[in-house]
């Protein structure tokens, strides 16, 4: 389940070969179900990604059902620098909202958002740990603001595997500064899976659970909080 750029992307510099999978997410802090599909694909010497998050969402806007989609899109390009090793990164972040039997059913939920830069496979060990810095532009916002992706993917056997991703950045209006990470604990069959992720944050208004909103009774964001939402989750890949 994603709010950030996917864990997925790690497979990038290393794997040459298309992958889609679909993911069915329970949330045990929200109490909801998400649905998340990922799909990448490298031709030459670029690489597309792309995921959809569709959370079903029956507690808020008076729990008329609203569905909430977020979608990113992500541009991976080698270049000759470093040896091979550097990719210039674009990317685009969006998200909706659908209300049925509303007459407004449709309408944007976040700012969209730019993002270029560069992304760099550090090698620790025997594992390959992607770490993206990027120039982040925010509809609304004249500033720039900036951005550091770390994303990782440690088999521990043939069964097990760590997974996940985190996001560090900047903002030129509220809290200095902004987290949130996702790492997986995957469960491997075949292409099937099960897994917990843990949903962690710091100043991301993404952040709520079914007892507590990300705003209070006062519409104060809720700014110095961390949280932690786990939810658990089936994954297959084609």
């Amino acid at each position: 389940m994603k709010s950030n750029p996917s864990s997925i992307l790690l497979l990038i510099p290393i794997i040459a070969t298309a992958q889609f999978n679909l993911q069915q997410h329970y949330d045990l802090g929200r109490r909801i179900q998400t649905t998340t599909a990922e799909f990448f694909n490298e031709s030459n010497n670029s690489v597309t990604f792309a995921f959809i998050d569709i959370n079903y969402d029956h507690r808020h806007f008076d729990k008329k059902g609203a569905t909430d989609m977020w979608y990113e899109l992500a541009w991976y390009h080698s270049t000759p620098l470093l040896y091979g090793k550097l990719n210039a990164s674009i990317q685009y972040n969006d998200g909706i909202y659908f209300l049925p039997g509303d007459s407004a059913t449709l309408f944007s939920t976040v700012h969209s958002a730019w993002l270029v830069g560069v992304s760099y496979p550090f090698k620790i060990g025997e594992y390959v740990i992607p770490v993206d810095l990027l120039l982040r532009q925010q509809e609304g916002d004249n500033s720039l603001t900036f951005q550091i992706t770390v994303i990782w993917f440690i088999p521990l056997s043939q069964r097990f595997t760590l997974l996940g991703n985190l996001d560090f950045w900047t903002n030129s209006t509220g809290p200095t500064w902004s987290i949130q990470a996702e790492p997986q604990l995957l469960v491997n069959f075949g292409q099937a899976g099960i897994g917990l992720e843990m949903e962690i944050s710091h100043a991301f208004p993404g952040a709520w659970t079914a007892s507590k909103e990300y705003f209070d009774t006062s519409g104060n964001p809720r700014e110095k909080d961390w949280w932690l939402i786990p939810t658990l989750f089936i994954k297959y890949t084609f």
